[in-house]
């Protein structure tokens, strides 16, 4: 059985690749860094119109898919590891966090958007692409194994954005400011 999957891998792996980087680049990102991005006119409705942008331009770059054309495995690897860029492009938007590099919201609302067409569909090429490489006999261990590579990816980002929180969350000293707290109304009780 790992000789198959092994012989599998061996005509998918730029596709496997492509997957896997795709999910990683975007769980670093997405929800968490998203979430922490602030803005003092748009106060904490800007995480939610960055989320939003993000799931509905997911949903064309998914629909964007369906077009027909056969990615070379290799360029299709190129284009998804260029998604990489966004890392920097969303630390400039909470980084430094008195004054971000980046602070006009229009800033992170499109890399949202780019980052959310580009999910969509380099999350989605790599999977309708993978089975139509190795013969029909084959197609469902090629799903099972982009599944894999899917999964790992996702755990891959999420390891990764999970220790880039602690390093720069509230409480670590690093970038991302705490919550804004109020202390509770004192009232004065003299009767």
């Amino acid at each position: 059985m790992f000789l198959h999957r092994y012989v599998v891998a061996r005509v998918i792996w730029a596709y496997m690749l492509s997957i896997g980087v795709t999910y990683s680049v975007t769980l670093c990102l997405f929800p968490g860094l998203e979430s922490e991005i602030r803005n003092d006119a748009l106060g904490e409705w800007l995480p939610i119109l960055i989320m939003a942008t993000f799931n509905m331009s997911d949903f064309v770059g998914k629909i964007l898919a369906a077009v027909p054309y056969d990615w070379p495995g290799g360029r299709l690897l190129f284009f998804s590891a260029l998604r990489v860029v966004f890392i920097p492009l969303f630390v400039m938007c909470v980084y430094p966090a008195a004054a971000p590099t980046l602070a006009h919201p229009a800033w992170p609302c499109l890399f949202s958007l780019l980052m959310g067409v580009t999910n969509g569909y380099f999350g989605s090429v790599p999977m309708i692409l993978a089975a139509g490489k190795v013969p029909p006999e084959q197609r469902e261990l090629a799903g099972n194994t982009m599944t894999v590579s899917y999964m790992g990816g996702l755990m891959l980002g999420s390891a990764v954005a999970y220790a880039a929180y602690s390093f720069t969350g509230p409480g670590s000293g690093g970038a991302v400011p705490p919550p804004h707290h109020h202390p509770p109304p004192q009232y004065n009780h003299t009767g």
